[in-house]
């Protein structure tokens, strides 16, 4: 978490300290085709992680290493199409033009395209070597890895911007720092999990075609978010301007700070899911939801007020006072995250046990619908804090759908779960269930 919080805090000072606003606008403008490039995966290796942690938790590694193989398999297949899409979009699209790019275009433009897409090849890899991690219980080492290449990457851009570099070497960078860390979780991972082996030779269709709706479910969720964070990014600076995009983006990122609570929770809380339901343990599955709930609005609640006393200042430092506060706009983002309390942790008991297909369904859709109720009103010229709409509509939708299916799952009640996940947290109650758990 520290990690992840000191990575998207410190961007943003150090772009618009070695770039102009502008510039770095346009930077945030062409890295959102980074993050659709990245919904090529489809969420099979998420949809994976969950089949190889149900079949260890029984007993049954040969099913967990078909599931292993046949997934990269089709991770090959796409990131060969994604390959085939980088052409297209930078060679033969007039992105230039689309995005009103001023600052970045030419052959520039085009390599960053093509490096975008590796990189995101590369992450794939990535994602499916921390199934095999958290399979066996080692999601905290993949975890390592994968939030110390983050680091290491972080490092990597601060020399470039400090040299003065252009956006090319930037992601360049990128790319090399994860080539490297593909390397190294793959050369780990064959010490520490040997019966999980790359290859091919267990890989099965039939296993592909068991797995495709839960995975093309997963790709849903973050295809949502990218509907409705990148297309209002393209829309305000098609609107607004590049300079409306930092302030909207370094707003988002600077609350979302929050978000990263809810991950540490639920990456904590993640594999016990899977594993208690595998092993059929419903009791231990209500313990998990309840626990890791209650956790989770506490420590987002905490946060949020923490941020609403010291936000506006921290913002002034963190941008070098080179994008004016919008206080409104400041206000709705962190009433955005109170709402995302409510359901994110919870999220987690059908997602870990791949129960989640109509929940990311209606989460499309309601993307789709927010981007429109988000833009409609920039379009007519009303303030941008009116963007919020959207978000907030996609948040109360989840809020809806997600808790009373979890409570289904669970063999939970309403009542005993708000008893149990509203009240603060007992600090000595938690080490005792930790304690138990151990033993």
């Amino acid at each position: 978490m520290a990690i992840v919080t000191l990575v998207r805090f410190f961007s943003v000072p150090l772009f618009l300290h070695a770039w102009s606003p502008e510039m770095y606008g346009e930077w945030l403008i062409l890295y959102s085709l980074l993050v659709y490039f990245s919904l090529g995966n489809l969420g099979f290796s998420q949809a994976a992680a969950n089949e190889m942690t149900m079949f260890v938790a029984r007993g049954e590694r040969d099913k967990a290493l078909i599931t292993y193989q046949s997934t990269f398999v089709i991770i090959g297949l796409i990131s060969v199409a994604l390959v085939g899409l980088a052409g297209l979009v930078g060679w033969v699209l007039p992105l230039e033009r689309w995005m009103d790019l001023k600052f970045i275009g030419g052959n520039g433009l085009r390599l960053i395209v093509l490096l975008f897409v590796a990189y995101v090849v590369l992450s794939f890899l990535m994602q499916l070597f921390m199934a095999g991690y958290r399979c066996e219980g080692r999601y905290h080492r993949g975890l390592f890895y994968s939030n110390g290449a983050l680091l290491v990457e972080f490092g990597a851009l601060w020399l470039v911007l400090f040299m003065g570099w252009s956006p090319l070497a930037v992601a360049v960078s990128m790319l090399a720092v994860r080539i490297v860390a593909v390397v190294v979780m793959l050369v780990d991972l064959r010490f520490v999990v040997p019966w999980l082996r790359m290859g091919t030779g267990h890989a099965e269709k039939a296993e592909l075609r068991r797995i495709l709706g839960p995975s093309l479910a997963f790709a849903a969720l973050p295809a949502g978010n990218t509907v409705i964070n990148q297309g209002v990014i393209i829309g305000i600076g098609a609107i607004l301007g590049p300079v409306a995009v930092v302030l909207f983006s370094s707003l988002r990122t600077l609350t979302n700070l929050v978000t990263r609570v809810f991950d540490l929770v639920n990456q904590a809380f993640y594999p016990e899911v899977s594993m208690a339901w595998g092993a059929g343990n419903k009791e231990l599955l209500r313990k998990l939801h309840r626990v890791s709930c209650q956790a989770s609005f506490w420590l987002g609640l905490c946060a949020v007020a923490g941020l609403a006393v010291f936000g506006p200042w921290v913002f002034g430092k963190w941008t070098q006072e080179k994008v004016v506060l919008e206080m409104p706009l400041f206000w709705g983002f962190l009433g955005l995250v109170l709402l995302r309390s409510f359901w994110y942790t919870s999220y987690v008991v059908p997602s870990a046990i791949n129960q989640h297909q109509r929940l990311t369904f209606a989460y499309l859709v309601a993307s789709a619908v927010g981007l429109g109720a988000s833009l409609v009103p920039l379009a007519m010229n009303l303030p941008l804090v009116w963007a919020i709409g959207g978000f907030a509509t996609v948040e109360l939708v989840m809020v809806a759908i997600v808790v009373p299916k979890s409570l289904g799952l669970a063999e939970d009640r309403a009542s005993g779960f708000l008893a149990a996940a509203l009240p603060p947290p007992n600090p000595m109650a938690l080490l005792k269930m930790t304690v138990s758990k151990r033993v």
